[in-house]
């Protein structure tokens, strides 16, 4: 079976950063969606399904996370202090004031259809 090709930039982008199977990428001022809570006080990126460790911004006082393309399964990240995003598995990553677009990993099924990545 063949498998549908992504073409990725291989160009860096200034302030762009991945911690495993989560990319966080500065955006202009952008639309956004729901508000999304903090998780005792922490704002929670992503969770890993198979090893329950999550990737969290690690002051929740200082970002704020809102729904952004529900089909593409991205959020808006909203950081107006910098901080850190934290995982039990990955180093830590810096983030400055300003305001992100947070996306999983995906990967091709059998069936052809895209899903995030469980981590």
């Amino acid at each position: 079976m063949k498998r549908k090709a992504r073409v990725i930039s291989s160009t860096p982008i200034a302030g762009q950063v991945r911690q495993g199977d989560v990319l966080i990428h500065p955006v202009a001022k952008t639309q956004r969606g729901k508000h999304r809570p903090a998780e005792s006080g922490r704002i929670v990126l992503a969770h890993g399904e198979v090893t329950g460790h999550s990737h969290d911004v690690e002051n929740g006082d200082v970002a704020t996370q809102y729904e952004h393309d529900e089909f593409a399964g991205t959020t808006v990240l909203d950081v107006t202090a910098p901080t850190i995003v934290v995982h039990q598995e990955h180093s830590a990553v810096p983030l400055a004031d300003r305001e992100y677009e947070v996306r999983r990993a995906e990967e091709w099924t059998d069936s052809d259809e895209p899903r995030q990545v469980a981590d």
